[in-house]
């Protein structure tokens, strides 16, 4: 039972990190959009591929781990 638990917390740090990274990605293409509206082009742009790979591991990993638990049950 520990092991199991183990393995779901370390589940959740993953998916957690990964949610933050798309986050802070989808955030900053937002602010980036914004001031190119303006006129203040900034260099430091996240591209949309960023992100949308970004999603991708996200949900393979999610998908991934449902699997797995759905084997263990």
């Amino acid at each position: 039972m520990r092991a199991w638990e183990y393995k779901k917390n370390l589940h959740l740090t993953g998916t957690s990190l990964i949610h933050q990274v798309y986050t802070w990605g989808n955030a900053s293409y937002t602010a980036t959009t914004e001031s190119e509206e303006r006129g203040m082009v900034r260099y430091e742009t996240p591209s949309r591929g960023s992100r949308s790979f970004a999603l991708l591991v996200y949900c393979s990993l999610l998908s991934f781990s449902v699997a797995r638990f759905k084997i263990q049950l």
